[in-house]
């Protein structure tokens, strides 16, 4: 930002000294140097030939003979990198708030997880995606709050093109804007039964062994979960996988060792969502008290 526009940053730094207006201000080349240094990392570990298991980096890096598509530059390469870190800051941690929230708020889930997590000893095991991603009630806990608290839950809006776009039976000539918001598709009743009821039960089946096991939703709820952008394609976010893991390591690892309770009713004023693309609690706080428990 400071190559940008110098003397405007400038003026900021000097004359408005708040602390949260000069974090703003280098978070932008904290994010660059993180993304460069991750970048410069891969290549060395990597190099720039076509890997055995290609990711998007690699098409980056080595391009697409088949297309034609030629490499970017190490410098757009960085560029991209650190715009996709920027992008997953903010969602995650605020996705990663509510849950904490929801089962401060729901202390009977918050004891149910705790004790799945006992018993599946991934404590012993040691935290790792692979010994958490299949423990139901954990599972069943984010989706639920990704379908309460969706990340981005406004309106993505597109352009309808060619002469007439048909939608659910709906004739729109060229040039309509379109869209659909993930807080009102993941809230639709229909779909969703009490709808504004934290439930994670709504993820969890019994199993052939009388156990609960994950539930992936009917198909008319999949249809509905927008959180990421729609069920699949070129248009859904990128990181979805790697924000689900984020998250699902962050609530085992904390519910293992600590309890959370709401620190006042206040919290609830507090976490009252607000639109700004990004979900933001109103107050800009989450109020919960910490402690630890037994092992």
């Amino acid at each position: 930002m400071e190559e940008l526009a110098p003397t405007l940053v400038w003026a900021l730094e000097k004359f408005v000294p708040l602390r949260s207006v000069k974090e703003f201000l280098v978070a932008g080349d904290f994010l660059y140097g993180y993304g460069r240094d991750a970048v410069r990392e891969y290549i060395e570990r990597e190099g720039r030939g076509a890997s055995s298991r290609p990711t998007l980096l690699t098409k980056l890096v080595v391009g697409n003979k088949e297309t034609g598509a030629e490499p970017l530059s190490d410098e757009e390469i960085v560029v991209e990198v650190s715009n996709l870190m920027f992008a997953a800051v903010d969602t995650t941690g605020t996705s990663a708030t509510y849950a904490l929230y929801e089962l401060a708020c729901n202390p009977g889930w918050q004891r149910r997880l705790q004790q799945e997590i006992r018993t599946s000893g991934v404590g012993k095991k040691g935290f790792e995606y692979r010994t958490v991603s299949e423990l139901p009630v954990l599972n069943a806990v984010v989706t639920e709050n990704l379908r309460m608290h969706p990340a981005a839950p406004s309106a993505l809006p597109r352009q309808t093109v060619g002469p007439v776009t048909v939608i659910d039976g709906l004739p729109l000539p060229e040039g309509i804007l379109v869209s659909m918001q993930a807080m009102t598709t993941q809230r639709d009743p229909a779909y969703f039964p009490d709808p504004d009821k934290f439930d994670p039960a709504r993820w969890l089946a019994p199993g052939p062994d009388g156990k609960e096991q994950i539930f992936p939703g009917t198909p008319e709820m999949q249809e509905m979960m927008l959180v990421w952008g729609g069920k699949g394609g070129p248009r859904s976010c990128p990181g979805r996988y790697m924000a689900t893991m984020e998250m699902k390591l962050l609530l085992a690892r904390l519910m293992d060792r600590y309890t959370v309770a709401l620190e006042s009713e206040a919290t609830h004023d507090d976490m009252v969502m607000t639109d700004h693309f990004a979900l933001i609690p109103k107050g800009g706080r989450c109020g919960l008290v910490v402690s630890r428990h037994d092992v």
